[in-house]
């Protein structure tokens, strides 16, 4: 991959804009990896601060609803009218563990980056909450931090982690278990993402204190077992 979308926006790669590893690279992963284009309407489910809310509402022509849980809506609406997509953008604050209130097939498209594995790594939580918001011939797309295989965390892991972000961390097979699609209503895709050194190398150039501390943590053993994994739900039509 050549990342063409996401190398246009080189000014956000830095401590004001990241959370985490480079999430324009992981939505421009997504994006290509994806048989199914994100098109009209499309929720960016755990949105931060919008950033991967503009990616898309730029490179798709999406309209897009940015839902975060902790993000002050206002701020992050104010932020994307400054990015220039403030007419094809909606800035809302909800809480998707406790559900979404949007009606059946609301939506041709879900993208979540590096936010799902905090409050969906329950079995029935996708094939009752995500999977109905999405039209026929839509798709989901999703980027988790997880692991090359299933297994317990490392002390290095939890010490870096902490027992609740590490419970959060899991294999692509465990992740297709989990999502519990029936084959019958949709297809499921699952990669571990190509741009994996390259987001974290930019997440730790970026200076953020966070990020120097993952760098530090990462390079002394934790990357190991560690990979950011792709998701890709297709519904059938």
């Amino acid at each position: 991959m050549n990342y063409f979308r996401s190398n246009k926006y080189v000014d956000f790669f830095t401590k004001e804009y990241m959370m985490g590893p480079n999430c324009l690279r992981l939505a421009d992963e997504l994006l290509e990896k994806s048989p199914v284009s994100l098109r009209r309407r499309v929720m960016d489910l755990g949105a931060g601060s919008g950033l991967v809310s503009m990616f898309v509402a730029k490179e798709t022509g999406a309209a897009v609803i940015s839902v975060d849980l902790w993000s002050n809506p206002t701020d992050n609406q104010r932020r994307l009218e400054k990015w220039g997509v403030g007419d094809k953008t909606l800035a809302v604050q909800l809480d998707a563990a406790k559900g979404l209130p949007f009606g059946m097939e609301s939506f041709d498209g879900i993208i979540s980056v590096d936010a799902y594995h905090y409050f969906a790594c329950k079995e029935g939580f996708f094939t009752e909450k995500i999977l109905p918001l999405i039209k026929p011939g839509g798709v989901a797309l999703i980027a988790v931090p997880g692991l090359k295989e299933e297994k317990e965390p490392s002390p290095a892991m939890l010490e870096w982690g902490g027992e609740e972000d590490c419970a959060t961390f899991h294999s692509r097979s465990w992740w297709e278990k989990t999502l519990g699609v029936n084959p019958d209503e949709a297809t499921v895709h699952t990669w571990e993402m190509e741009c994996n050194d390259m987001a974290w190398q930019e997440w730790f150039a970026s200076g953020h204190e966070y990020g120097l501390r993952d760098q530090e943590y990462l390079e002394a053993g934790v990357k190991e077992n560690m990979a950011l994994l792709g998701i890709c739900v297709i519904k059938k039509g």
